[in-house]
């Protein structure tokens, strides 16, 4: 995949009966606004799942993990997803050690092998000066020591890798433009009403797993009625080619700057063609959440004008169609994700603030988890016990812990001591993580 000429158009397409998955990227005028999108094209049917099925809403990393776990031990699974597309607009990922262990027990080890950056260090620099006053090994360090190395991707790279390896197994189980309405416990299961394809209509299984995000409708219904709550930050997204960016600025290090309540991070993505870039503005009333929110670039530049000579030189290559602005907000934690044959996993269960750079990954966890419970328990609400006895505690933990590593990063002034004892991104804790 390159970039040449004024307009040139990737797409990967998987041929499978009545379906068409493309990946979309998208070169414009010169401009990598890797804005990628997953396309279905379904011919209608009646959606019925079978009462041994496992229905999923939402098809986001969280739910194909769980999808992917379940098919690999041989279970049935209904994914339903409203959207009528799989889109991922200018948004890199971290898959740490913990979450890319996982991800190769479900069979994607070569295929990740293909799409990851390994950044070699992490570093946090005052943003000011540059100076480095926190440093974290990566590569062959946390190979050593927690058995794979530190990730970072294009979400939509991650997110296609789980739809193939999905509709490998099972063509059937993706629905796109299927809404969940509502749903209710059964005696022998679960039920939804579903919205979409024409149709609204009833489907059952043994169970449901609601992975539709922070702002979960079947969290709503069942479990808090709740709000989001809004942190004050805001990040503005970017996705920068790599020959835009000066040779001397580009490095193979994850690198965050830092100060006067801002913070910029950047990595390589996308085997190297591309810097992935975050900007954070850590004291706002701006509350829009979209991650499709196009955001004004000079206001971003703005901002982080009194950065040091390397922050600025990249927010200035930053293509003025390829900056998207998004608030951030994330939850309270909830003592119980399980409500019958019904529960909530990912964000549904526990959004969270991205400044530990876990939010996909204890997802990850999740559904590595609940698809193995649901696999080899004697029944749903066995495996549900089993799900929450591993995953409540560690999850709320890291919930409540990226909130305060946000506010560390956040602080006005870039103290080197903040960081100490491994307080930028718990690393022991969060790295050495194996599922009982």
């Amino acid at each position: 995949m390159g970039i040449s000429g004024q307009f040139c158009q990737y797409n990967k397409s998987i041929g499978l009966p009545e379906r068409r998955i493309i990946l979309f990227s998208q070169f414009d005028d010169g401009t990598f606004t890797h804005h990628r999108r997953i396309e279905a094209t379904i011919i209608p049917h009646e959606t019925t799942a079978s009462t041994e099925d496992v229905i999923i809403v939402g098809a986001g990393v969280g739910g194909l993990t769980l999808a992917l776990g379940l098919l690999r031990n041989g279970q049935s699974v209904q994914i339903f997803e409203s959207a009528a597309t799989l889109e991922e607009v200018g948004a890199g990922i971290s898959v740490p050690p913990n979450a890319l262990k996982l991800l190769w027990r479900l069979g994607l080890k070569e295929k990740l092998a293909t799409l990851v950056c390994l950044p070699e260090q992490g570093e946090i620099r005052v943003g000011e000066t540059g100076e480095v006053i926190a440093t974290s090994k990566f590569g062959d360090a946390l190979v050593k020591r927690y058995g794979a190395p530190y990730a970072q991707m294009h979400r939509a790279d991650l997110q296609l890798a789980l739809v193939e390896a999905v509709l490998a197994i099972d063509p059937d189980c993706l629905n796109l433009n299927s809404t969940v309405e509502s749903c209710e416990n059964t005696p022998n299961g679960a039920s939804a009403v579903v919205r979409g394809q024409g149709a609204v209509r009833n489907v059952t299984g043994r169970a449901l797993v609601a992975c539709d995000g922070i702002r979960s409708a079947i969290r709503q219904q069942l479990f808090a009625a709740d709000e989001p709550r809004f942190t004050r930050h805001v990040a503005w997204r970017c996705i920068i080619p790599r020959e835009k960016v000066p040779a001397e600025f580009w490095s193979p290090k994850s690198l965050i700057s830092i100060g006067h309540r801002r913070q910029l991070a950047v990595y390589p993505i996308s085997n190297g063609e591309a810097l992935n870039c975050v900007a954070i503005d850590g004291d706002t009333d701006w509350r829009q959440e979209s991650w499709s929110q196009l955001g004004d670039v000079n206001e971003l530049q703005a901002l982080f004008s009194h950065f040091d000579e390397r922050c600025r030189a990249i927010l200035a290559a930053v293509p003025a169609s390829g900056c998207y602005k998004w608030a951030i907000y994330d939850r309270d934690p909830l003592d119980s994700w399980c409500e019958g044959n019904i529960a909530l996993l990912g964000d549904a269960a526990h959004p969270m603030t991205p400044y530990l750079g876990q939010g996909a990954a204890i997802a990850i966890e999740d559904a590595f988890v609940l698809a193995r419970a649901l696999s080899y328990a004697d029944s749903v609400s066995e495996a549900f016990d089993d799900y929450q006895s591993q995953r409540i505690e560690r999850a709320n933990w890291t919930l409540l812990e990226s909130r305060a590593a946000g506010q560390r990063f956040q602080e006005p002034d870039a103290e080197s001591s903040r960081f100490d004892n491994d307080q930028a991104m718990q690393m022991d804790r969060m790295f050495s993580y194996e599922p009982e």
